[in-house]
């Protein structure tokens, strides 16, 4: 079925930010019930209004047009002298991808759609063909998500639950808990990353937080 749409992002890092962040953005995200939603670091784009600002502020990064590690955008950001620490910064960003993708979190939020899901006019009658290829696929996400002891609770528990209490949903339930097979190990690269950017930023901090006056939008 492909990735949701719309899909909820939020950006860390901004002038306007007094403390952290992080236990907000995860809160509305939980409360919300949002399984698939993307976080970023903020970026500086070149030829926009906060470029130009950050330009003649003297807080835009040499090659700040350039993605350090090639096309990550997840890894990426920050391009700039920031109000807050770096690692302030960091330290939130990694919390929340670390948080909304605990497998617990995000099975749970799962279930959470999925028993709220009205399918009630949906009339899906699948040829053989396609039935045979949807089962294949179901055997092969079974295995990867039902067997491994990181998820195998959580993902037999949100397939029963939804489907006994909303079957009409079970399809769409179980497209949501195949996603995690790409955002589970991606999540992890990510803090991964970001771990070694704070660790980096305590042992040779390359620049200073910029003064609060500069904060303006």
């Amino acid at each position: 079925m492909g990735l949701p749409r719309p899909v909820p992002g939020f950006i860390v890092g901004f002038d306007e930010e007094k403390g952290s962040v992080a236990p907000g953005i995860i809160d509305c995200i939980e409360e919300a019930g949002m399984p698939v939603n993307m976080t970023g670091l903020l970026f500086a784009l070149p030829m926009t209004q906060m470029t130009r600002r950050l330009s003649k502020e003297g807080r835009l990064h040499e090659d700040f047009d350039v993605l350090p590690g090639g096309d990550d955008q997840f890894t990426a950001g920050l391009n700039f002298d920031t109000c807050r620490p770096r690692a302030d910064i960091l330290n939130d960003y990694l919390q929340i991808v670390e948080s909304v993708y605990a497998p617990e979190n995000y099975f749970n939020r799962v279930l959470k759609v999925g028993l709220l899901l009205d399918s009630s006019r949906r009339r899906y009658r699948p040829s053989f063909r396609k039935l045979v290829k949807e089962l294949r696929g179901f055997w092969r996400m079974a295995i990867k998500l039902g067997v491994p002891g990181e998820t195998r609770g959580l993902f037999w528990r949100v397939f029963v639950k939804a489907a006994w209490n909303n079957p009409g949903s079970l399809r769409y339930t179980g497209s949501l808990m195949a996603l995690y097979l790409h955002f589970g190990p991606f999540s992890k690269y990510v803090a991964e990353r970001t771990r070694a950017a704070i660790a980096n930023e305590k042992t040779s901090p390359s620049r200073v937080a910029a003064p609060r006056s500069a904060a303006r939008r």
